[in-house]
């Protein structure tokens, strides 16, 4: 991780991973750095008990990655006591339990968000 004075007087945080020109290196770096913030703000009685990572943070990242990162997040989760929420979709999810070694069984939740019927959506709005 460098940090680093940015011209406005701020401190400039830049995780860096070996040969992270990829998006989806990228995806793993952001998940770290709010990993290990968020940590760092419990121990200081400074942060939120919770983190929030979309799907999109992790669309290009290979999916064993993704599982490295989702068992990571939950491991800490329970040490720390914090939760981690993780929105992604069903089939993304089928494809990172079959190449990668997590079982989401344990983590989710029976509700489900579906545009299948009328009643569907997100909060009363429909996205079509």
């Amino acid at each position: 991780m460098l940090v680093s004075p940015s011209s406005l007087g701020t401190l400039k945080v830049k995780p860096e991973i070996s040969g992270d020109a990829s998006t989806g290196i990228l995806g793993v770096e952001t998940f770290l750095l709010d990993i290990v913030t968020l940590i760092q703000g419990l121990q200081l009685g400074r942060a939120p008990r919770v983190l929030v990572h979309d799907s999109h943070n992790f669309d290009a990242t290979d999916h064993r990655q993704v599982a490295s990162c989702l068992n990571i997040g939950a491991r800490l989760a329970e040490q720390y006591g914090f939760q981690y929420v993780v929105t992604m979709n069903s089939d993304f999810l089928a494809s990172v339990e079959a190449e990668g070694a997590f079982d989401s069984s344990d983590y989710l939740l029976d509700t489900r968000l579906s545009d299948a019927t009328e009643d569907g959506g997100l909060f009363g709005f429909r996205f079509e």
